[in-house]
């Protein structure tokens, strides 16, 4: 609390007559209880109540985990199972960073992202190379506007694909989660702080780990992972709704000259 904060707490708790103190006071001058003839018992106290109120605010960011048994890990799991089958569809805004040894600079973007669970999603990401991605059971589309480039995905033939795009959303509905992952978790404050690690070597070649943050009303706040490669993202979420979303938010109508291609099928072609 230094700066100008400090010159203001002081001024609001000391007693005029501290103004008299013309410099900081050493630390071996507070021993006594006098200096220049001024009483400093009282900057005594403020000093340790500036420690204390510094080690309380400091001290919530440790996080206190508390670890939740196996049985009350799998409760918790079937609650957010039980919560996600009675409101399936949420919309969010959300900020992600990442981090990679190939980057000088953390990679940040900001989006918005919508679910039916269990298989629809979309994904928008703004900034200055935005891309619109939409999930199904079936495919994957990824469409970026700037480059007027499609990239669709077929999940039927490509079961592996399909197996590793469920498995980094399974911490959303939790429906499969116990099929990909060990998980463990703790309480932490007011949230549940879930960590899941890979049970599959599939799995274990797309992640390393990942942790999921709920509040006590089961709504996620933060998803972190590290990605196989050594990729370290963190995607936090902000304004979580809970209610139905039209099936058109799931379709992508990109413009009639976009260049549709199919990168792991049959190559390239002009769309329409």
């Amino acid at each position: 609390m230094g700066g100008p904060t400090r010159g203001w707490l002081a001024r609001a708790v000391i007693p005029s007559p501290f103004s008299r103190i013309s410099r900081p006071l050493k630390p071996s001058e507070l021993v006594g209880t006098q200096r220049d003839g001024v009483d400093v018992r009282p900057i005594q106290a403020l000093q340790t109540m500036r420690k204390l109120l510094l080690f309380l605010f400091i001290l919530p960011s440790f996080g206190f985990a508390a670890p939740l048994s196996q049985s009350e890990t799998q409760d918790l799991v079937r609650r957010i199972q039980a919560f996600n089958e009675s409101k399936p569809s949420l919309q969010a805004n959300f900020s992600q960073e990442r981090h990679a040894a190939a980057l000088k600079e953390p990679l940040r973007n900001e989006g918005k992202i919508w679910a039916t669970l269990p298989d629809k999603i979309r994904r928008e990401v703004g900034g200055s190379t935005p891309s619109a991605t939409v999930i199904d059971s079936k495919k994957m589309v990824v469409y970026y506007p700037n480059l007027k480039e499609e990239e669709v995905y077929d999940l039927e033939k490509q079961p592996k694909l399909k197996d590793s795009l469920q498995a980094l959303t399974a911490g959303l509905d939790f429906q499969q989660a116990n099929r990909f992952y060990n998980i463990e978790a703790s309480m932490e404050g007011n949230n549940y702080r879930i960590t899941l690690t890979p049970k599959t070597a599939a799995v274990s070649k797309v992640v390393s780990w990942v942790i999921v943050t709920v509040d006590q009303r089961l709504v996620p706040s933060q998803v972190q992972l590290e990605t196989a490669r050594g990729e370290t993202i963190s995607i936090v979420y902000s304004d979580v709704q809970h209610k139905p979303i039209p099936d058109a938010i799931f379709q992508l109508t990109p413009p009639a000259d976009t260049k549709v291609t199919q990168p792991l099928g049959l190559g390239a072609h002009r769309a329409f």
